[in-house]
């Protein structure tokens, strides 16, 4: 169970930069070597922790922190 947690939070973290460079999600899947479904999921948890709505951007509040 910790390893698969591991692994998720290093997809989360690849794709939170991914992201925040204005990749798509079929970019990111090829690059992460995941399905879209995966990228999808993903960007859903991301959201949650990041506290988003549904009508706020994740590429653009990704930006917001790395500045």
């Amino acid at each position: 169970k910790a390893i698969r947690r591991q692994r998720q939070m290093c997809i989360e973290t690849g794709l939170a930069a991914y992201v925040a460079s204005g990749m798509t999600g079929q970019q990111i899947a090829r690059v992460l070597s995941i399905s879209y479904d995966s990228v999808k999921k993903a960007r859903y948890r991301l959201r949650q922790r990041l506290g988003l709505d549904r009508g706020d951007s994740l590429e653009d509040a990704l930006r917001r922190f790395s500045e």
